[in-house]
Parts: structure tokens; C-alpha cells; sequence
């Protein structure tokens, strides 16, 4: 049994419009960040040895 066109070309809008609302969302919030950081509303994200260091202090702090 074979799909009918209209239905293939159907599942092919809905493909295509639910990626393009996606990719569109990316670059809003992407652009958002943006923003903020040329405004100093937000500083450099914290990514590395920082943040594991942050986390097992504050860990040590809440078991003593």
C-alpha cells in the first residue's frame, strides 16, 4: 500500500514549518543573549573547571 501524494506533500508542509518555527526560535533567543551581553545585562558564561570547583565547594559546605 503506497501513500497518496497529498498526503506525503501534507506531512512535508508540517516537517517544514515546525523546523522553520524552530530555527526561528534559535535565533531569537540567540539574538536575545546577544543583546544583553553588548548591554553588560549579563557577564561571560561560566563553562569549565570554575563551575565543577563551585559545585563541589558548595557540596563540602553542605555536608559539614
Amino acid at each position: 500500500m503506497t501513500m497518496p501524494w497529498g498526503v506525503a506533500v501534507c506531512i512535508v508542509d508540517m516537517v517544514w514549518a515546525v523546523l522553520a518555527g524552530w530555527v526561528s526560535t534559535c535565533l531569537v533567543v540567540a539574538n536575545e543573549v546577544a543583546r544583553a551581553m553588548r548591554n553588560g545585562e549579563i557577564g561571560p558564561f561560566v563553562v569549565g573547571d570554575n563551575a565543577s570547583e563551585f559545585l563541589c565547594g558548595f557540596l563540602w559546605f553542605s555536608v559539614r
